[in-house]
């Protein structure tokens, strides 16, 4: 696996906001932020392959929404901070433990209103399909403790 930490806090203001999101772009995601400072936080990106990545995030109060233009599946796992995924018809508070599993493809949009942390981990939905079996599951799906 290839492994990258990166840190925007080290990057010149003029910079961090395009390098945030091409980070976030590499995990099919965007990021935003509203009525706030240009963000900071790092991320630890490991490549596992052309599909498979897996992304240690941390940074502070944004909105993360998928880009929805491939059809990949992310695992999200809030280590800490709070927040809502808001997708339609659904809406759920996120906090500490709480795993997520969504689509890339899918509308649905993550806010957090606090510095957070998460482990985000991107794969190809077709080998996932496959496992779920023909009535599969209904994304994003939410998993508290």
């Amino acid at each position: 696996m290839v492994a990258a930490l990166r840190s925007i806090d080290h990057l010149p203001l003029e910079h961090r906001d395009k390098a945030w999101l091409d980070w976030f772009e590499e995990l099919s995601l965007s990021a935003s932020v509203d009525d706030q400072p240009i963000p900071r936080g790092t991320m630890h990106l490991r490549a596992a392959n052309a599909t498979t990545r897996l992304a240690d995030v941390s940074g502070t109060p944004q909105r993360i929404v998928p880009m929805r233009r491939d059809h990949g599946i992310l695992f999200a796992l809030i280590v800490a901070g709070r927040g809502r995924l808001v997708a339609p018809h659904q809406a759920f508070d996120l906090a500490d433990g709480d795993m997520m599993v969504l689509g890339t493809a899918d509308d649905w949009s993550m806010t957090f209103r606090s510095d957070f942390r998460a482990f985000i981990l991107q794969a190809a939905a077709g080998p996932l399909g496959a496992r779920l079996g023909r009535s599969g599951i209904r994304l994003p799906k939410v998993l508290g403790v």
